[in-house]
């Protein structure tokens, strides 16, 4: 009689997850359109096979946690975004998108902060790897967070023309064009 309580409580719970798991509901909403760009790359399933919440970079989701240290110690990526301001984070050889925001800020008038996340010397320290094993892009990309913490825009890599590039996807993004 026992284990048939334990098989009906796991069972029980196994539906729960399935069917509410806490993260997915506060940090799994998607943009599918609207201020972001798309880009060509498929967003992971967000639930892993053991119904636990998997973030991603993707434009349209939400700025994936990860905790990022500085002499003061430990605090959350979320940290760095809001107040009105857009921010985009670039990997650690991602300085050319940097430049080109904080360009972009300044001709256009816009609240834009631009830094990049490194293990070793960024403008942030990812002493843990946290942000670089969520990223999903490669060291000279970027993403571009809305002031609501999700992801507008992302460059996997450097490409040809970062002002170009970035200034088109901010005015697109803000319905400049």
């Amino acid at each position: 009689m026992v284990a048939l309580g334990l098989h009906r409580a796991a069972r029980g719970i196994s539906i729960a997850l399935s069917t509410y798991n806490h993260l997915n509901f506060n940090f799994g909403y998607t943009y599918q359109a609207g201020a972001l760009i798309a880009d060509d790359v498929p967003a992971p399933i967000p639930l892993d096979r053991d119904g636990d919440f998997r973030s991603s970079s993707t434009p349209g989701h939400s700025l994936p946690h990860a905790w990022l240290e500085n002499t003061r110690g430990r605090y959350s990526i979320n940290e760095l975004v809001g107040r009105g301001r857009f921010l985009l984070i670039a990997g650690e050889h991602g300085q050319a998108w940097c430049t080109a925001a904080r360009k972009l800020a300044a001709r256009l008038g816009i609240s834009l902060d631009a830094l990049t996340i490194d293990v070793h010397d960024g403008d942030r320290f990812d002493f843990r790897c946290e942000w670089l094993k969520q990223r999903e892009f490669g060291p000279a990309g970027a993403v571009l967070v809305r002031p609501d913490h999700f992801i507008a825009w992302r460059a996997m890599g450097e490409g040809d023309d970062p002002d170009a590039v970035l200034a088109a996807a901010l005015k697109r993004i803000l319905a400049l064009v």
